[in-house]
């Protein structure tokens, strides 16, 4: 499966995105990625919600609950798109590379 996440970091990429991709025949396989610097950007988020010819890859927010990712990730369900991908960052520990962000296996079924 080859898939292409293009990450949006203001809404009036949205538009571009899909005008490149007009251009190039429709491909399949992409999807909009939200980055952990942008999930607190709740207006971001909703227009990204609107738009459902795309999934979303959200990555979870660095430093942010889990409670708090998930709560930001509703406004894209809210909006219409509930083909949300959730993308589990980790969480921050004291050791080191290659261990700096573990991912905390508890939250996938929290998650599902």
């Amino acid at each position: 499966m080859k898939v292409v996440a293009m990450e949006v970091t203001h809404e009036n990429q949205i538009d571009e995105i899909m005008e490149a991709l007009q251009q190039t025949g429709n491909p399949t396989g992409v999807m909009l990625q939200i980055g952990t610097r942008n999930t607190q950007n709740f207006e971001l988020l909703k227009a990204v919600g609107r738009q459902q010819e795309f999934p979303v890859l959200f990555k979870r927010g660095y430093g942010v609950g889990l409670n708090d990712s998930l709560n930001a990730a509703e406004y894209l369900a809210s909006e219409g798109n509930s083909n949300v991908i959730f993308c589990l960052r980790g969480m921050k520990t004291e050791g080191g590379a290659p261990h700096r962000n573990m991912v905390d296996l508890a939250h996938v079924p929290v998650i599902k």
